[in-house]
Parts: C-alpha cells; structure tokens; sequence
C-alpha cells in the first residue's frame, strides 16, 4: 500500500468514528511536518493582508493550503474548484463553518466549460494555450494530460449577487485568469493572481482589464507566498518594468493589486 493510501485509510478510519478534528490533528503530528513549515510561512505572509470576518474568494482552491490559512486568520471563504477529488478533500478537511466550497470552474459567463485534467492537480486548466505552454516547458517531464472534464462554470459576479463581495479574491487557475477578470465588473479591496515566466503578456492583459482601476497600486512575490518583492506598493507601469526584467530562473509568482 502506498503511503498516501496510508493516510487517507488512518484519516478515514478516524474521521468515520466521529473524529474529525482529532483525526485532522493526528494526520498532521505524524505526516505533516513539512506542510506546517509551509504554512507558518502563508500565515505570516497573509495576517498583515486579511483580517478576522473578511469574506474572501479562493479561485481554483485546489486542495485547501490557502483556504485554510485564510480560515486561521478569521475570514470566511468561499472555495471554488472543479475538480471533483479536490473537491471532496475540501469539504472533509474544511470547517464547513467558515467555509463553504462550490464545485465550479470559474470564468466569463456562467454555463459549461472543458477542463483539461492533469497528473499533476494543481497544473489542471481550463485553458487551452496554457496545455500547449507545458508540453514546451520543463513541466513536460512531470505532467501527464490524462483527460478532459466538462465542468460548470460560474461568475464572481454571480457568486457575489449569492454570497456578497469579497474583500480578498485570490486566482490561480493556470492560464485561465483573464476569463476569470472578465466575469467580475468590480474590484475588490485586495486581488491576486498567478503568474508565469512563460506568460507575462498574459498577465499584462489581466492588468489591464477594465476590473482594475488604473490608480491601483501593485506589489508582487515570486515562489510561494514569503515576502513582497517591493518594499513599496508601485504603479502599473513600475509593475510592467519589474515583470519584464524578469530572468529566466523567476519561473512563477504572484501579482497583488490594491484598490485605490
């Protein structure tokens, strides 16, 4: 039996005693060390950003990193994620208190979308050009496409009119966040999306869609959530520069976009 099998069994045995917040605890004393580390990090990063009673919107939630640390620190959630595997390990590792998680794609016009489904989750897209990206770059040795997905697709702007606007909308939907942008005609305190290397145009347009207010002010942090890049927030020009200077080893990051 492979490990996370090992995991999943002693979590499930536990958790169908009625045991759900002991089981969690116990699943990350004996498996977790490494993801507490991780998440120490995203805390310190995120508890200056959001505060307690926050609404915030995780777009392309994935199995929950984010969500939960965005819990840790008092905001309510909504989750939005397609996949239906990420979706169960959501509603079982989640207060569903604080949480409440739709299983949708997210995108311009709400209806049904094809999503491309990865060997590796998190690279699964809705986005055609980013399939094409990864089978020219490095990720190529690592993601295998195993099929495509017919999926809902919902709004922010209809999620919103159901759930109330957010103060935080966090994207990471691999290649897809320009249709994402173009399903929300307002913008939110706080707003983050995914960049790559391969597809800073991209994130150029998504800078300039007509969500965002050209007075905003931006930041942005390669890797993983540590530190802002910048000491102080910039302008959109500033961003374009910093972007552009880029170096080939910068594979991925995040812009951050505050309202005026």
């Amino acid at each position: 039996m492979e490990m996370g099998t090992q995991k999943d069994k002693v979590y499930d045995l536990l958790a169908a005693a009625h045991l759900h917040k002991p089981a969690r605890a116990l699943y990350r004393a004996v498996f977790g060390a490494e993801g507490r580390a991780r998440r120490r990090r995203l805390h310190d990063f995120y508890a200056p950003l959001i505060q307690k009673d926050d609404l915030v919107y995780d777009v392309g939630a994935n199995i929950g990193v984010y969500s939960e640390i965005f819990c840790s620190l008092g905001a309510r959630v909504i989750a939005l994620e397609p996949i239906p595997d990420c979706v169960r390990h959501l509603k079982r590792w989640l207060p569903a208190e604080q949480v409440t998680v739709i299983e949708a794609s997210v995108g311009a016009a709400p209806g049904t979308g094809r999503l491309h489904l990865s060997s590796l989750q998190s690279s699964s897209s809705m986005s055609d050009n980013w399939v094409e990206t990864v089978k020219q770059s490095s990720l190529s040795k690592t993601v295998r496409w195993i099929r495509d997905l017919e999926v809902r697709v919902v709004t922010l702007d209809e999620i919103s009119k159901q759930y109330g606007r957010p103060r935080y909308v966090k994207i990471d939907v691999e290649g897809y966040e320009e249709f994402v942008l173009d399903g929300m005609p307002w913008q939110p305190d706080l707003l983050s999306f995914e960049f790559h290397k391969e597809t800073i145009e991209a994130a150029v347009r998504c800078l300039s869609r007509p969500c965002i207010s050209n007075e905003s002010l931006f930041n942005y942090l390669l890797g993983e959530p540590g530190r802002f890049v910048c000491e102080q927030w910039i302008s959109f020009d500033q961003l374009k520069s910093e972007l552009s200077a880029l170096g080939s080893e910068h594979g991925f990051g995040d812009i951050f976009i505050r309202k005026p």
